[in-house]
This record gives structure tokens, C-alpha cells and sequence, in this order.
């Protein structure tokens, strides 16, 4: 009996010793100050969004007055990083002060860095002002809400009522696209003798 009341209590400490182990283990792996692997997937859990939307209409208002909206498919927000991502399809409209669409931006994809107030899009990037006529067509476009700018290293194509240009180099632009310089230009030109 004493021996058997021996082996247990061994067991017993053994067991908890072993317990104790995994936890300290456990807590230990789930630091903060290390990226760990999320459910074997290979992805960090920084990229783990930490809310999902979908269908979603967010406006942008300056002194009171609409400035922008921002339509979204499928959008994943990431605390950690500031950023919010726009899957499946992304459009934003820039409206006058009487609320009519002034410039409307579409995109397959879209990044919003919300604390540096930068957009990037890509994949069947057309940018349309609705007052000239005149729209962009890219695969790549980078909106600096603080410069008020967006610009384009890839190449472009702008069509206007009355011509095509393309861009080799890219180009930039004012973010309501009244004002725009294409780098590398070629295509058939209107000129004007008078200038």
C-alpha cells in the first residue's frame, strides 16, 4: 500500500510538473514582441484582419460638405497596420458643392493607408471626370489626399472628346483630374497654332 501511495503522488507531481510546462510554453509563444503562425496557414497573424464589411458606402466630409464617398465590396480593416483593404472591387466619387459626381475612380483593388491619407489601387483602373469628358485608364494609381494629387508610374491612356495620348512613364494629376501631365507622351496630338 505505501508503495502503491508513493507511485501515485509521483505520477501525480510528475503530471502536474508536465501541465505546467505546456502552459508556461503556451504563454510564452503568444508574446507580443514575436510574429507567430496563425493556425498553420503560413501567414502572420498581423495579417488577420480584425473586422470584414461587406457592401459598404463610407462618405468623407470637409466643414460640414461631402468631398467623397468611397464604395467598397468587400473591405478588411487591420488596426495594427492603419490600413483598410478594398477586395473584390472599389469605387470612389468626388462630388461639386451641389452633390453631383464631379470625378468618380473605379479599381479592381484598393489599399487605404488612413493615418499617411494614401490610396493605392490597381487592376482596371479608370478614372473618369465627368465635366471634361476626359478619362484614365491604368492599372496602377496612388492618391495623396494631403498633397491632393494622384499619380501613376505605369503606363496610362487618357481619352478626351477629341484625342487618345498614351503614357509610357505614368502620370500625375490633381485628385478631381482637371489638371494632368502625362510622362513619356505619344499618340496623335491636337495643336493649337494659336499657342
Amino acid at each position: 500500500m505505501k508503495y502503491s501511495n508513493k507511485r501515485r503522488r509521483y505520477y501525480s507531481c510528475l503530471r502536474f510538473c508536465c501541465l505546467l510546462n505546456i502552459v508556461i510554453v503556451l504563454l510564452s509563444a503568444c508574446s507580443d514582441n514575436e510574429k507567430n503562425y496563425a493556425s498553420g496557414n503560413g501567414h502572420y497573424t498581423d495579417s488577420i484582419p480584425e473586422e470584414v464589411f461587406h457592401n459598404v458606402e463610407m462618405k468623407y466630409s470637409e466643414q460640414g460638405r461631402i468631398i467623397f464617398v468611397v464604395i467598397g465590396n468587400d473591405v478588411k480593416s487591420y488596426f495594427n497596420q492603419d490600413k483598410l483593404v478594398f477586395e473584390n472591387g472599389m469605387k470612389v466619387n468626388f462630388f461639386e458643392r451641389d452633390m453631383s459626381i464631379k470625378t468618380s475612380l473605379t479599381a479592381d483593388y484598393g489599399i487605404n493607408l488612413e493615418n499617411k491619407k494614401i490610396v493605392e489601387v490597381r487592376g482596371n483602373v479608370i478614372l473618369t471626370n465627368h465635366q471634361s469628358g476626359e478619362t484614365l485608364y491604368t492599372e496602377h494609381l496612388r492618391w495623396e489626399q494631403n498633397k491632393k494629387m494622384i499619380f501613376s508610374d505605369t503606363p496610362v491612356k487618357i481619352v478626351t472628346p477629341d484625342q487618345t495620348i498614351y503614357g509610357a512613364g505614368g502620370m500625375e494629376a490633381d485628385e478631381t483630374f482637371d489638371h494632368w501631365t502625362i510622362l513619356q507622351p505619344s499618340g496623335n496630338f491636337k495643336i493649337d497654332e494659336n499657342e
